[in-house]
C-alpha cells in the first residue's frame, strides 16, 4: 500500500496495481481525470511486472521488474 495526499493505491499478490480516491490530476492512472471512491484496477499495467508503487500529493510513480521501465501518472499526463 502508498497512500497520496488525497489518493491510495494498492498491490495485489499478483502484482495488480489498484487505485482509488482524488483522480483530478490523472495520479490514478486510469486514464481519466475522474475520482474513484473504490478501488479500481489499473489495467494500463496489466502487461508489466509491478514490483512497487509510491503515492504524493497529485502524482504516482511505479516500478516494474524491468530496470529499464517506469511509469508516472500526474497532471497532464493520464494514462501510460
Amino acid at each position: 500500500m502508498s497512500c497520496g495526499h488525497f489518493h491510495s493505491m494498492a498491490l495485489c499478490s499478483d502484482n495488480r496495481m489498484w487505485t482509488w480516491g482524488w483522480g483530478v490530476h490523472g495520479q490514478l492512472g486510469l486514464g481519466t481525470i475522474e475520482d474513484a471512491l473504490l478501488p479500481s484496477h489499473v489495467s494500463a499495467l496489466d502487461d508489466h511486472d509491478v514490483i512497487q508503487m509510491a503515492a504524493g500529493y497529485s502524482h504516482t510513480v511505479v516500478l516494474t521488474s524491468n530496470v529499464s521501465e517506469s511509469f508516472r501518472f500526474f497532471y497532464k499526463s493520464y494514462s501510460l
